[in-house]
């Protein structure tokens, strides 16, 4: 598993407590179902990340054409499988928190992709100083 990878799956794992902390505070209708939702959307998406990556480094030792058919084929294959966790958090979780942890795939690529390791820390600080001084404790 790549660096890149890991820490995706480590972005996932982080958006998906603050979404459940959120929601929670938000006091959604149904919190078990809110939460079911929210991880099944969060392991589809750790899962479509894992996946990626497979697909690309398989890929890359094919000819050009076998890669276009399979990458196509393996695309197709991560909507379905979306497709029917979207119905199954529907009819039996909840559609928003599914929802929700889907989302987080996409989130995790940008703030991999953007923020840096350090610029990462820099604004955990800031977020963490904002808080201190907010409530007057130091």
């Amino acid at each position: 598993m790549t660096d890149t990878v890991k820490k995706m799956l480590l972005c996932i794992a982080g958006l998906t407590v603050l979404a459940l902390a959120a929601g929670l505070a938000a006091g959604v209708d149904t919190p078990l179902k809110y939460t079911l939702g929210l991880l099944l959307g969060a392991g589809m998406s750790a899962g479509k990340a894992l996946l990626l990556e497979r697909v690309l480094d398989k890929s890359l030792d094919m000819e050009k054409k076998a890669a276009e058919n399979y990458t196509r084929l393996m695309f197709l294959g991560r909507y379905f499988l979306t497709a029917i966790l979207l119905v199954i958090a529907a009819v039996f979780l909840s559609l928003w928190g599914a929802v929700i942890g889907l989302v987080t795939l996409q989130i995790s690529a940008y703030l991999v992709r953007f923020l840096k390791p350090k610029e990462l820390q820099t604004v955990v600080a800031a977020d963490a100083a904002g808080r201190e001084g907010s409530d007057g404790l130091h």
